[in-house]
Formats: structure tokens, sequence, C-alpha cells
């Protein structure tokens, strides 16, 4: 990454985005290291609400309208390259995050979790 070229943050949610909204106040948009993409599986996610109230721009990919898995992979390795997306935040995200994407982004993938699991 460039000096002048910010640092920027994809977050995966699928809930109300509590999550999301503690990254937004930490890393704004505009930002240094900043939110710059927020990715939901649900149109009816808080999360975006949340997102457009901060002009973070959003997104809404669903497995169930791609043929395979594995074009709803690559859909989402080409709209976080399309952002240049640096790292990945899954911040209540319920889905399994697709193979292609675990290999595009080696080590730029954090999973926040409220609690422990099991």
């Amino acid at each position: 990454m460039s000096a002048s070229r910010r640092f920027r943050i994809a977050v995966f949610a699928s809930g109300g985005g509590s999550n999301l909204g503690a990254l937004l106040e930490r890393f704004p948009p505009g930002n240094e290291r900043e939110v710059a993409l927020v990715v939901s599986d649900r149109t009816d996610a808080g999360a975006l609400a949340r997102a457009g109230a901060a002009r973070v721009p959003t997104r809404v990919v669903r497995p169930r309208d791609f043929a395979t898995p594995e074009e709803y992979g690559l859909q989402l390795v080409r709209l976080l390259r399309d952002n240049e997306i640096d790292l990945i935040v899954l911040a209540g995200f319920l889905r399994k995050v697709p193979a292609a994407v675990v290999e595009a982004f080696p080590l730029r993938i954090v999973n926040v979790h409220p609690a422990l699991l099991p």
C-alpha cells in the first residue's frame, strides 16, 4: 500500500450491525483507515441502514442469486477488488466465506464475534 492511499476495510454483516457501528466510529469514511464497503447477504440487514447513514457504500450479494457457490465467491472477489479492499472484517456475517474469497485475501480476513464460540 502506498503512503498516500487509504487502507480500505470491507465489513461483511448479516444482522443489525452493532459491531459495524463500533467499526464505523473507529474507522470512519475519509479516514486514513476507513470502512469503505459493507456487504450483506440479506436485503433487510440493519447493517445496511447503518452504513447508509454513515455514507458508506453497500452491496447485497446473495448466494441464491448465483448458479453455483463458486460463482458467488468469484462475484465477491470481483466486488472486493473493484473497491480496492485491503481487509475484510466479518461482523456478524452468518454465511461460510467462499473459498475464492479466502484464497484471494490470505491473512486479510478477521472475524469479530461478540462471544466465545463453542
